[in-house]
Formats: C-alpha cells, sequence, structure tokens
C-alpha cells in the first residue's frame, strides 16, 4: 500500500478513536460508555496494525493480541457487571 493511504487511514482511524474516547467521557449510561471502550480498544489495535504495515516492522504484533485478550476479557468483566450489578470477585463468597 502506498503511505498516502495508510496516512488516510490512520488520520481517520484518529478521528473516529477521538469520538470513541468522547463518548466514553459523555455517555449517558453505563452501557454506553463500556461499548464505547470496547470500541476504543478495538481502535487501538487497528492503529498499532496500520503503524506496522506502514513501518514495516512486525513489533506491534505482540501488543496487539495482548490488548485483544485484556479488551475481551474487560468486556466479559463489564457485561457481567451491568447483568448482575455486582462484580466479578463478589460471586465467590
Amino acid at each position: 500500500m502506498t503511505p498516502s493511504i495508510l496516512d488516510l487511514a490512520l488520520a481517520l482511524l484518529g478521528l473516529s478513536l477521538g469520538l470513541a474516547a468522547a463518548r466514553v467521557l459523555l455517555g449517558p449510561t453505563t452501557a454506553d460508555r463500556a461499548m464505547a471502550l470496547e470500541v476504543v480498544g478495538l481502535h487501538l489495535i487497528a492503529v498499532m496494525g496500520v503503524w506496522s504495515v506502514r513501518g514495516g516492522n512486525t513489533d506491534f504484533f505482540d501488543a496487539m493480541l495482548a490488548l485483544a485478550v485484556v479488551s475481551f476479557v474487560g468486556t466479559l468483566a463489564i457485561a457481567n457487571y451491568l447483568v448482575k450489578g455486582i462484580p466479578i470477585d463478589a460471586d465467590r463468597r
């Protein structure tokens, strides 16, 4: 891919990342904020991927995988909290 297309992709990802971050701060409900936080995590993974392609290196791939796993576990924890109204650790008592 040409660098100009990758620069455009980074700019658009940055714009949508900013909008998602605003939704995290201004979301009217906890569920809206949780979904926006998931979107922010996915955008960060996408930015790292485009940056890796643009730079021609694979240094960010491990970080992308780790961020995806942490984002997934965080989504499960937030979903559990929204459904049950209690943190995950409270189930063990």
